[in-house]
């Protein structure tokens, strides 16, 4: 809670003139519900804290990602200088890319729209074209066929929503 304990009350500004309190009441068993009287074991938790003018749901989810876990890397090969790339592109506004893994010889991609609006994303990878593209369900089973374009596919996400796509 900011500014104070306010039980859930709204708050469009923080009073700054009275040394404004920010409590981290992660565990609420003030009813004696959700959680226990006391945990066992330790509890580890991560803070984020970002400064806006106004709400930006994209700058909101990309400070969301960052603050769940940074990237952590380990090298595979040896090479005699560093090169840097990417390793697929989402171009959209208001979509992300909230998740990837392997799925047979292709790849699985989660396309997440934070706007409130639907969006086209196009997805690329920089390092190979796209041969096939469909979207595909919470299983990731094909659905629908998508046209693949010089390697490119062009994908709709609905409204804050989710676009399953599997890539070859």
């Amino acid at each position: 809670m900011a500014g104070g304990f306010n039980f859930g009350q709204r708050q469009l500004a923080i009073d700054k003139q009275g040394k404004p309190l920010l409590l981290a009441w992660l565990l609420n068993n003030y009813w004696s519900t959700n959680f226990r009287v006391s945990q066992p074991g330790f509890l580890r938790f991560r803070y984020e804290v970002s400064t806006h003018a106004g709400f930006d749901p994209v700058e909101a989810a990309r400070v969301a990602a960052h603050a769940r876990g940074a990237l952590i890397i380990h090298p595979s090969v040896h090479a005699s200088e560093t090169t840097q790339g990417s390793l697929i592109e989402v171009n959209g506004e208001g979509v992300l890319l909230a998740a990837c893994h392997r799925a047979g010889a292709g790849a699985l991609l989660w396309l997440q729209n934070v706007a409130g609006v639907a969006s086209e994303a196009s997805v690329s990878l920089p390092q190979r074209p796209i041969k096939t593209a469909s979207l595909c369900n919470t299983l990731g089973e094909a659905t629908q066929s998508l046209d693949v374009k010089a390697g490119v596919v062009t994908v709709k996400v609905p409204a804050r929503g989710i676009a399953g796509v599997r890539i070859e």
